[in-house]
């Protein structure tokens, strides 16, 4: 027997019955935002374990360039010198083994928050507006969104094609102040403790409320835990710092094993960006 087409469809929400099908609760709809970020930082670490152009370059030297190309991006006034550095962004993250849409995820929300803040520059009072060039208010809200765009970009290309222990690594080399790398580090390291405290207690009331309760209910619930997740963020952070305290940390740099000079391709992609951000200068 062949079974039913529908039978072979996933569906992502509830099964159907005789009556409306229900809404997502907020409860439900947080567990799901949890498991999105975890799934996001696994892809993450997926794609910077692959094989790519940018994966070939040092660490110390990725981290470098990128940082340089950042800055040219913040201080230059030249739409060609932008739209130069996003098209090679995107090519070297395709070259990376980097996905579109692993991308465009990372900067999505910081782009809507970025137009919003500018979209008042757009609806300014036109003579009113002070003028850069030939450029009026609407050049300046669009060159200001698409400066945001391409540093983003770069960002997001650097931690997808980063390991965690890599870019830490290549912080404490390129002589960062070993008290913000460690304070990075420990954040970074501890903030999945708290991720799992938070979707344990969600996944808890989920599984011991039939009913989706009173109105705004699970919002005041989901208050309390965020409360109570604060709570254990200080006092976990006072626990570990008194117990690196204990065992003789004193803020020292962090222990990594020691890795191989620069190659030739690393002194190459450090030429190019420091061509690209003295082209940013106008020299």
């Amino acid at each position: 027997m062949r079974l039913p087409q529908w039978f072979n469809d996933a569906k992502a929400g509830p099964c159907p019955s005789g009556g409306a099908v229900r809404r997502e609760r907020f409860v439900d709809r947080s567990l799901r935002s949890i498991a999105g970020y975890l799934r996001s930082i696994a892809a993450a670490q997926d794609a910077a374990g692959q094989s790519g152009l940018v994966q070939a370059l040092d660490t110390r030297a990725r981290i470098a360039g990128i940082l340089i190309i950042i800055v040219a991006t913040s201080v230059t006034a030249s739409w060609f010198v932008l739209c130069g550095v996003f098209i090679v962004s995107v090519a070297l993250a395709l070259a990376s083994s980097v996905s579109l849409k692993a991308l465009g995820a990372r900067i999505m929300l910081p782009f809507i928050f970025t137009s919003v803040i500018i979209a008042p520059v757009f609806f300014g009072a036109g003579a009113q507006t002070p003028v850069v060039g030939e450029a009026g208010s609407f050049f300046i809200g669009a060159f200001i969104i698409f400066r945001v765009t391409v540093m983003l970009t770069l960002a997001a290309m650097l931690s997808l094609t980063t390991k965690q222990a890599d870019f830490f690594k290549g912080l404490s080399d390129l002589y960062v102040p070993p008290l913000f790398v460690t304070a990075l580090f420990m954040t970074f390291r501890y903030v999945f403790i708290l991720i799992k405290t938070a979707e344990d207690a969600a996944m808890g009331r989920k599984s011991r409320v039939i009913a989706g309760g009173r109105l705004g209910e699970p919002q005041a619930w989901f208050a309390s835990r965020a409360a109570l997740l604060l709570h254990k963020s200080l006092s976990v952070a006072e626990e570990v710092n008194m117990a690196m305290v204990s065992r003789g940390f004193s803020g020292a740099k962090l222990k990594t094993i020691g890795g191989s000079p620069l190659s030739a391709r690393d002194y190459i992609w450090i030429g190019a960006v420091s061509f690209v951000f003295f082209l940013s200068l106008g020299l």
